[in-house]
């Protein structure tokens, strides 16, 4: 089996309201410093038809901040 990298717009990706990882601002600054210096190197793992993200909230939320228009998912 292979995992399929897919690059979605954020507006079609849906985080989960039942996350149970909180990622205050500073956490969110850091994932955005990376994101700079090394490119978005993890996707954004999504699941169902609504795209609900199951793994990488805070890559999404700091991508939002970047105004980054989409994101690599699996």
């Amino acid at each position: 089996m292979e995992l399929k990298v897919i690059y979605l717009p954020l507006a079609e990706l849906t985080p989960d309201e039942h996350n149970a990882k909180e990622h205050p601002a500073d956490q969110v600054e850091q994932i955005k410093e990376s994101i700079k210096t090394f490119k978005m190197c993890d996707p954004i793992g999504i699941a169902g038809d609504n795209n609900l993200i199951i793994e990488g909230h805070g890559r999404y939320m700091a991508l939002k901040e970047l105004g980054v228009d989409k994101a690599p998912c699996i």
